[in-house]
């Protein structure tokens, strides 16, 4: 769920908009808010109107799914409904995922700015354990560059200074590895000289996500 001042600073924009009306809607579960849903109607040529999800977040799946069908339930007369949640998140609360379509993305932008920092922040796999020892090329940010060890266990990952630096790593693609970019396209590149079959099953499994931010901004 989005920072509240980062919400309420939407909201009051949204609210002093002319010529736009916008709903918003928070879901309860319990006695607790646990989803925000904010939509507009646009023109539509082939039924009443579509339907655009400008904000939809919720504490956790339920939460999301609950609020994917409070918009669901305005299908008899809404010809489409855009949101801007990512596929694989619509998958988890979608029935039928394959019926959907991207009407348009924007890549993402992202940059290590502190490599151990931001590896022990990342979510990891409880059920991926592997070690590799890099050696990041990073030559505008001298902390990160040089040798390290990357470990992987129980959920977690910590990068450790020292190694032999075997398998050698630039800082785009260490931030290509961190934003889910498949390890095996990197090597058939030519990128991460020095890994090996196994290390690559490593990066890949570690590594592994489809990431996307809900918010656009």
């Amino acid at each position: 769920v989005p920072d509240p001042r980062w919400r309420a600073a939407n909201l009051h924009s949204w609210a002093t908009e002319k010529g736009v009306n916008r709903f918003a809607y928070v879901g309860r579960r319990g006695g607790r808010d646990v989803a925000v849903s904010v939509h507009r109607y646009t023109s539509s040529d082939a039924s009443f109107y579509d339907l655009e999800s400008e904000l939809l977040v919720g504490v956790d799946g339920a939460a999301v799914a609950g609020a994917l069908g409070f918009l669901a339930g305005h299908g008899t007369t809404a010809g489409h409904i855009r949101t801007t949640l990512p596929a694989p998140l619509l998958a988890t609360a979608l029935p039928h995922v394959q019926r959907t379509s991207i009407t348009s993305e924007f890549p993402l932008m992202v940059r290590l700015v502190d490599a151990p920092a931001a590896i022990a922040a990342r979510g990891w796999s409880a059920a991926v354990t592997g070690r590799i020892e890099l050696a990041i090329d990073d030559p505008c940010l001298r902390a990160n560059h040089g040798p390290w060890v990357l470990e992987i266990d129980g959920g977690e990952a910590r990068l450790s200074p020292g190694g032999s630096g075997r398998v050698a790593v630039t800082a785009p693609d260490l931030a290509r590895l961190y934003a889910g970019t498949d390890p095996r396209m990197l090597r058939a590149a030519g990128r991460l000289p020095g890994a090996s079959s196994d290390d690559v099953d490593v990066l890949a499994a570690g590594f592994a996500s489809s990431p996307s931010i809900a918010n656009f901004f």
